[in-house]
């Protein structure tokens, strides 16, 4: 027990990183972090996408961006309540499940379309 102790102690960083956390709702997506909120209406959502970045694999280097029809919300891969939203990214009617495996691979820049809204 006092190894992990002295593990934690000796990669505790004084500012801890903060992530966020991702709402997800029949209505909305919400991103929150202690600063703000960023809200996009799931009906208002035209297209999903992953952006990677070669900055990892120790920095955040995965986002997602939202982007609906007057806003663009982006978070972090490593945000609290991902899960749930991958969940609803996969069940999106038209989800490219190429394009999001080929995120997990990808080391440099780069913008995945994973979902794009269909018109009628």
């Amino acid at each position: 027990m006092h190894l992990f102790s002295w593990i934690r102690k000796l990669i505790h960083t004084e500012h801890p990183i903060e992530y966020g956390r991702v709402l997800v709702s029949q209505t909305e997506i919400v991103y929150r972090t202690s600063h703000s909120d960023t809200a996009v209406s799931i009906t208002e959502l035209v297209q999903i996408s992953i952006r990677t970045t070669p900055e990892g694999p120790f920095v955040e280097d995965v986002y997602f961006v939202l982007k609906g029809a007057s806003t663009t919300l982006t978070f972090p891969q490593q945000a609290n309540g991902v899960g749930e939203f991958v969940e609803l990214l996969t069940e999106l009617p038209g989800f490219n499940s190429e394009a999001f495996l080929a995120t997990m691979s990808c080391t440099s820049d780069h913008e995945f379309l994973c979902w794009k809204r269909t018109l009628p």
